[in-house]
Parts: structure tokens; sequence; C-alpha cells
């Protein structure tokens, strides 16, 4: 006995229509529809996980606030801010209190005595005047938002994490 062979060929020179054989070839505009939507979850997974490693990263930090001295805090929210003021062209070089809030051309002259005292006085500062601070850096902070673009708003609330 002869095995029947299968009478089934290939498609070798792309004569066939693909719509003969019953398989879909997939339209251009079926691909494009697709691939739009892959990049659309993609790009949405990725801003998910952004914002929880933000989310997590400020909880971190408020857990450490919690563990030091007001001194300390007071250094911490500085130091967060810093890249700001240095991008506006001030930098700290030695200069006094008022030099500095100058340089600043703000009215922040609590907020960077605050930060003169706690980076340089005795460890006296009071619940009180901590949150007199953090009341101030908010406000600087809040008019940096302000003054930014939206891509540098993205940029200081996620790569910066105030």
């Amino acid at each position: 006995e002869v095995p029947q062979e299968d009478m089934v060929f290939d498609d070798i020179d792309g004569n066939e229509d693909p719509s003969d054989t019953g398989t879909d070839g997939g339209s251009a505009k079926g691909r494009l529809v697709k691939t739009i939507v892959i990049v659309v979850v993609v790009l949405a997974l990725v801003l998910i996980l952004t914002e929880v490693q933000r989310r997590v990263r400020i909880t971190l930090f408020n857990k450490y606030l919690q563990k030091v001295r007001i001194k300390d805090k007071i250094q911490l929210y500085h130091h967060h801010i810093a890249p700001m003021f240095v991008r506006r062209g001030v930098v700290f070089r030695r200069q006094t209190v008022t030099e500095y809030s100058v340089e600043l051309q703000e009215d922040i002259a609590t907020y960077v005595s605050y930060v003169f005292y706690a980076r340089f006085g005795p460890d006296t500062i009071e619940e009180q005047q901590y949150q007199e601070f953090v009341t101030v850096y908010h406000e600087i902070r809040d008019k940096f938002y302000q003054d930014a673009k939206w891509l540098k708003k993205l940029y200081y609330r996620y790569v910066i994490v105030l």
C-alpha cells in the first residue's frame, strides 16, 4: 500500500489571495490599531509605576523625617529645594542671611534664616518654628511649580520629588 499524499501546497509564488485560504493576513489598519493600543498600555503602565515609586519615596522620606531632629529636618527640606535655587542662579557662597535673601529676590527671609540657623546654630528649634518653616517651604515650592513649564513640573514631581 502506498500512503496517500496531502494535496495542500504552499503558495510559493504569492499568487493566492489571503481571503481564499481562510486565514487573515491582517490589514494595515488592524496592525496600526493594535500597535497604538500596545503603546498606550505600555505608557499607562510606566506612568502608574512612576507614580507608585513617587508615593513610596515620599512615604519613606516622611517616615525618616519622624526619626530625625528638627534641625536636620530643615536641612533635608532645603536639600530638596536647593537644586531649583541653583537653576535660578542662586548658590550659597558664604553670604550672610540678608545677602542670600536679596540674591533670591523673593521675600523668603524666614526660610533663609531657618536654614542658616539649622545649619550653623544650636539645636533649639521648636515645633512651632518648624511648622512656620514648612509653611514657607511649601509656598516657595508652589511658586516654583507655578513658574515652571509642564515638562519641568513633571521633572520636579517625579525626579526631584518635592
